[in-house]
């Protein structure tokens, strides 16, 4: 089938994300895929979303159905003919399909914008055998993003395949495939899932059709028309191809954490409702296809490992925080379960912005005074002051310039209590003004 608008069908672009965090966090449920372990030259992946409440699609596709055959448009079955009411079967719902049906879902949403054929990232079918589950026997998948589909409503594919009526109207059955698999006289069950991610605004559906169902001895059997029910919150296992791994980029935010690399700080990408942890960024590039387009992440899971081959230029912890030290080319090595996944280089252009402390701190009347230690490469400082030691609520600062560095600051007309102070060193580049970390904490009475 050809695409129109929002329907996509190839997975030809995926970043991977190689954050090193707890996808057993709380309120986080990791999903399993079809299988249990990868097969050979694959790996495991996680993509973050939800599964909302499949509570409307089968009454809308119904519906849909239900007016081709009251208008009597051509059966796909034989065009030469048209549908009439005795044409209409309702779709049943096929839990095993639902099921099939998450999976897809997911895979259509990690390739977003890119998704023209309908292939599976581990290279076996798009009609899943689960154990115990029946098959498909045609899918739909579209994927949208926006304001207007931030709700993550089930019906919203339909919405989609039901605007390629007109073609089909027209006579066009390569542009209306999405539509002609929903008012098939054929069919008689159907599983739909759609996957959401608020942190991206994106939401996939996949949708699959089955005629009667087969035990393993060829005879019908009962089909489960039990919705599955919704996950607020998930990690859903997918299988990839390892040979599809190929370029790699480390983005990271060096500004208000300590590091410079003045080309990323737009490309900080952080993995919704866990640390902020940064991440690698893969391409997956499959045989027929390389482009690039909207894409949403995935989690390496599994026993994730960071390396500087370089440490004398960054530093890296085991959690994949990258801290640059001075000039030169970082090269960066991740692994998963013992296995190098990937190495880059990163071409750091400034030396990281030397650190401040504070030397002295003494308490005044409504005042406290302090002095500055600047390490090399700054420009001033900034100082910071709070009731709270952990920086929430009201707090004040001001920046010093290299004129005071050294000398004794009074800060003045503050209120009974004990407040903490923080400085850090700041530098100009370039016009734009650069900080290094946060000191020590200390703390002062003011009376």
């Amino acid at each position: 089938m050809n695409l129109k608008r929002a329907v996509y069908y190839v997975i030809t672009v995926l970043f991977l994300s190689g954050v090193s965090i707890d996808v057993h966090a709380q309120n986080t449920v990791v999903l399993p895929c079809d299988v249990s372990t990868p097969s050979e030259g694959n790996i495991f992946v996680g993509v973050k979303g939800s599964y909302p409440k499949m509570s409307t699609a089968l009454d809308k596709i119904n519906k849909v159905r239900l007016q081709a055959c009251k208008e009597g448009l051509a059966n796909p079955i034989d065009e030469s003919k048209k549908l009439t009411m005795d044409d209409y079967v309702p779709l049943k719902w096929s839990a095993d399909l639902e099921q099939v049906c998450r999976l897809r879902a997911v895979e259509s949403f990690v390739g977003g914008n890119e998704n023209k054929n309908h292939n599976r990232l581990n290279g076996s079918s798009i009609f899943i055998s689960i154990p115990g589950c029946v098959t498909g026997k045609i899918e739909t998948l579209a994927y949208e993003y926006g304001e207007e589909y931030k709700s993550g409503k089930d019906a919203d594919g339909i919405d989609i395949w039901e605007g390629e009526k007109g073609f089909w109207e027209d006579g066009d059955a390569e542009d209306a495939g999405h539509y002609i698999a929903m008012i098939n006289p054929r069919y008689r069950y159907v599983g739909i899932s759609a996957f959401y991610s608020a942190e991206d605004g994106a939401i996939s559906f996949a949708a699959q059709y089955a005629t009667e169902q087969y035990d393993s001895n060829n005879n019908v059997k009962a089909v489960n028309q039990t919705r599955l029910a919704p996950v607020n919150s998930c990690i859903q296992t997918i299988e990839v191809k390892r040979e599809y791994l190929s370029d790699v980029k480390i983005y990271k935010s060096a500004k208000d954490a300590g590091w410079l690399m003045k080309e990323s700080y737009e490309k900080r990408v952080l993995v919704a409702g866990d640390s902020n942890q940064y991440y690698c960024a893969y391409d997956i590039v499959d045989e027929f296809v390389k482009s690039s387009g909207k894409l949403n992440k995935v989690l390496l899971l599994g026993d994730v490992s960071w390396e500087s081959l370089t440490p004398s230029v960054a530093s890296v912890t085991k959690d994949g925080t990258i801290k640059y030290k001075k000039k030169g080319n970082a090269v960066i090595q991740v692994s998963q379960n013992g296995n190098v996944i990937c190495r880059t280089t990163l071409k750091i252009k400034y030396n990281a912005i030397g650190k401040a402390s504070i030397k002295k701190l003494t308490k005044g009347n409504k005042s406290f005074t302090f002095t500055v230690n600047l390490k090399k490469n700054t420009w001033g400082y900034e100082v910071q002051w709070c009731k709270n030691k952990s920086f929430k609520g009201k707090t004040m600062d001001y920046m010093d310039y290299p004129k005071g560095i050294g000398m004794a600051n009074t800060v003045r007309r503050l209120k009974k209590g004990t407040y903490y102070v923080r400085v850090r060193g700041a530098k100009m580049i370039k016009g734009d003004l650069y900080y290094s970390a946060w000191s020590k904490i200390k703390k002062v009475k003011v009376i």
